[in-house]
């Protein structure tokens, strides 16, 4: 018996504390329960979302598997280790930690090798073949999956965000399989949009950051149209004097990321109304993100959770050009 049980049972049994326990537990059950339930309690305005189709889904899926890289020697960085992706097994894997299981899918790490300037063409193709050979097993073997964590609307939103970034970065063509997948998980994600009754989060922020990047590259004017205006009013709730409700300084840099990445797709395909929403929060929070930050030290202040996703000395040049770290793979190189 490990120290773990011994001492777990003694707190129950010997110190009868089990009535504690058991009511801790029923009320983590609960909570979990509650949420899964809540996530479609979507306001009234929202409602027409989840009987409307607005993206035109195919039956037929094409077949992109043939000419693949297999050996890939792709090292990816997840949330707290570093994978190799060989083959397609490794998409598989089971990690100990969830978070990086869910950071594999999300594919951020596509962000941390396009942030190296001298990142060769070899790489590029075998990026652009893991996402193929991806979105092939998701149509054809989606049972492979963890569904519930692929599925997530948060993990969603980043799949969909990250993978459309890297045929917009490189100006190569999506190939037509890849485009399916985002249009499927684009309206999944509409009909999954993380509302909680009448409260939000970042997550909801994030949902919609998705769906309006995907519809500027896909061109669907008519969900820019919907969620423009959305877009604007949750931020305008979410931000109070510059900071958000959140209450994580952390999250609040993730929050000027996603803003400063959506200004990008938004000047690149010329929306001005997006772009200039996009500004506009921006500056509000980038004021307080001095409340956290040192441009002396160069220190960056954590105060509140943590995100597993990027890391404040990635995401500090954003801020602050000067941020002594290499050049040659800064996230300012996705910009430049």
């Amino acid at each position: 018996m490990n120290k773990e049980t011994y001492h777990f049972i003694r707190y129950n049994i010997l110190e009868l504390k089990i009535i504690y326990t058991i009511y801790h537990l029923l009320a983590k059950i609960t909570k979990a329960i509650k949420k899964r339930m809540d996530i479609n309690s979507y306001p009234y305005k929202f409602k027409h979302l989840i009987k409307s189709k607005y993206i035109k889904l195919c039956d037929n899926y094409p077949d992109e598997n043939k000419d693949i890289q297999v050996n890939l020697n792709m090292k990816v960085k997840l949330a707290s280790c570093t994978h190799v992706i060989n083959s397609k097994e490794d998409l598989f894997l089971t990690f100990n930690d969830p978070e990086d299981y869910e950071a594999l899918h999300r594919f951020l790490w596509i962000r941390y090798h396009l942030s190296n300037n001298s990142i060769t063409y070899e790489e590029l193709e075998k990026i652009n073949s893991i996402i193929v050979i991806w979105c092939n097993e998701y149509l054809y073997q989606t049972n492979r999956f963890d569904s519930q964590l692929v599925n997530q609307p948060y993990t969603l939103s980043e799949r969909i965000v990250n993978i459309g970034f890297f045929y917009t970065f490189t100006k190569t063509k999506m190939p037509e399989i890849v485009k399916v997948v985002l249009d499927k998980s684009a309206d999944t994600l509409i009909n999954n949009l993380e509302f909680y009754h009448d409260s939000f989060g970042n997550h909801l922020i994030n949902n919609l950051r998705s769906i309006l990047t995907y519809s500027l590259i896909l061109n669907n004017q008519t969900l820019i149209d919907i969620f423009i205006v959305s877009f604007d009013d949750y931020l305008n709730q979410f931000i109070e004097n510059g900071y958000t409700h959140d209450f994580s300084s952390h999250y609040q840099l993730l929050l000027y990321y996603w803003l400063y990445d959506l200004s990008y797709f938004s000047m690149l395909f010329q929306s001005k109304e997006l772009s200039d929403i996009c500004k506009k929060y921006r500056n509000l929070i980038s004021k307080s993100l001095t409340t956290f930050y040192n441009n002396k030290s160069q220190k960056f202040t954590l105060v509140g959770d943590i995100s597993p996703d990027l890391e404040p000395d990635y995401l500090i040049p954003l801020i602050d050009s000067n941020f002594s770290k290499s050049e040659n793979n800064s996230i300012l190189n996705l910009y430049s």
